[in-house]
């Protein structure tokens, strides 16, 4: 669930609070540190993420259009050329990729860390700042509660990027059924021929014929045509 590793993490700075008292404002300080830099890892995983989908599209793109061409391809004997270009684009998926997991695995270490580095603050807090001092029971309890910590804040991030990874697809989804409908041609005979314009100026096209007047065609990087 969701909300259980910020249920967990809520508990145990309160029960933390409980056993050590004013010493949990070490705990405090140093979250309010590091909140910053996990907010800056979390807006780049969030922003990586919507670059590698974008990059997959654009190869699975070229995979299915490739696959739906491949008697022409075989017939041109473009297997090279398409499979060159299938590789760039896997390669801009890969370095987006890269990068992507190495600032999840730098947030994980931080995440990881944390319970280990609040203990430190707690302990330098109580012990150099309040100048209490700390009995057996309750430095094993304190250490007990942080080690608690442990598994809340490792499922924290990963709770974060199921949340970002849900987000931007959701937004990818939503943009595609926000799109114009498709307009379909009148049939042929009802105000002209298909792709004709409805101009009424290819009405002596023969049936079973495709006319495109002022288009230009792309394919991949390539502009063929100038409709002016």
């Amino acid at each position: 669930l969701t909300w259980q590793p910020i249920a967990q993490l809520a508990i145990t700075l309160v029960l933390l609070t409980n056993v050590i008292g004013t010493a949990v404002v070490g705990a405090f300080i140093f979250m309010a540190v590091a909140l910053p830099v996990q907010t800056v890892l979390f807006g780049k995983i969030f922003a990586m993420t919507k670059e590698f989908m974008r990059k997959r599209d654009l190869r699975m793109e070229l995979v299915t259009e490739i696959l739906q061409s491949v008697r022409v391809l075989k017939m041109m004997a473009f297997e090279r050329q398409s499979a060159r270009r299938i590789a760039e684009k896997r390669k801009d998926e890969l370095e987006v990729l890269k990068w992507l997991m190495i600032v999840l695995a730098g947030l994980i270490v931080l995440v990881i860390s944390m319970p280990s580095l609040i203990g430190v603050a707690v302990f330098v807090v109580r012990a150099t700042v309040l100048g209490d001092e700390m009995n057996a029971s309750t430095a094993f309890t304190t250490l007990a509660l942080l080690d608690s910590l442990r598994m809340a804040l490792f499922q924290l991030p990963m709770m974060v990027n199921f949340v970002m990874t849900g987000a931007v697809s959701l937004g990818r989804v939503e943009r595609f059924l926000n799109r114009s409908e498709v307009r379909l041609p009148p049939p042929h005979g009802a105000g002209g021929a298909a792709g004709g314009g409805g101009d009424g100026g290819d009405d002596d096209v023969e049936p079973g014929r495709i006319v495109v007047t002022g288009a230009a065609f792309r394919w991949g990087d390539v502009a063929v045509g100038d409709p002016n």
